[in-house]
């Protein structure tokens, strides 16, 4: 098998070394399988006097969702990471998948059923990967949220829980409807809405490496 990892807070590649592993991170895409995709799992350090933030539906079901999931049993722990047998990398503090392996004929194994959480949350993080919104471009490229749109799909497949299915499709629909306007205020104000979903969701996840 082929190991590629997804790059997270510290990069995968320093993490890996700092648990003794000689092998040579790579970066996995499995969109274009040639070029490479990073996970940041950067924790937002709130303001002690920052107020606590009140969730409402569905971000509060969706947290508490995530916040129940534990990890399975029979994983290999090196560090922060936790490997199992089937090639799924996770991070032990967050819970989220952090690199898979892809077989020779480029083709990857499913996860288990105790594993899809974790893969959604990483997948999650993964599509909140956009950097600042100011800094994004504002023409009317129309592939700009084909990544995050194309993550979304693969949440919406995954999981069983109706309030992620239900949010992340809508968050698709609208992240895809934003990316095939004209350029102008409908299009920005639409993808501001999408981009604060996701990051709203990323910080969800990356709560659980606070505590």
């Amino acid at each position: 098998m082929k190991k590629y990892i997804l790059g997270f807070g510290i990069s995968a590649a320093l993490l890996l070394a700092a648990c003794g592993t000689s092998e040579e991170a790579k970066v996995e895409n499995p969109e274009s399988e040639a070029q490479g995709e990073q996970i940041s799992t950067e924790v937002a350090t709130a303001s002690e006097a920052e107020e606590e933030v009140i969730l409402e539906s569905p971000h509060k079901e969706i947290k508490e969702h995530f916040e129940n999931y534990e990890l399975p049993d029979g994983g290999k722990v090196d560090g922060r990471l936790v490997s199992y047998k089937n090639g799924y990398t996770f991070d032990k503090e967050t819970k989220f998948m952090i690199g898979r392996e892809w077989n020779e004929d480029e083709t990857v194994n499913e996860p288990t059923e105790d594993q899809k959480t974790g893969v959604i949350m990483g997948f999650l993080v993964d599509a909140a990967e956009l950097g600042d919104f100011e800094d994004m471009t504002v023409t009317n490229y129309n592939e700009q949220m084909s990544h995050p749109i194309s993550r979304l799909n693969q949440i919406s497949e995954l999981t069983d829980f109706e309030p992620l299915k239900e949010w992340s499709q809508e968050t698709a629909s609208l992240l895809d409807e934003a990316q095939n306007l004209d350029s102008g205020d409908e299009r920005q104000a639409l993808l501001k809405e999408g981009y604060n979903e996701l990051q709203k969701m990323k910080d969800l996840i990356n709560e659980r490496g606070e505590n």
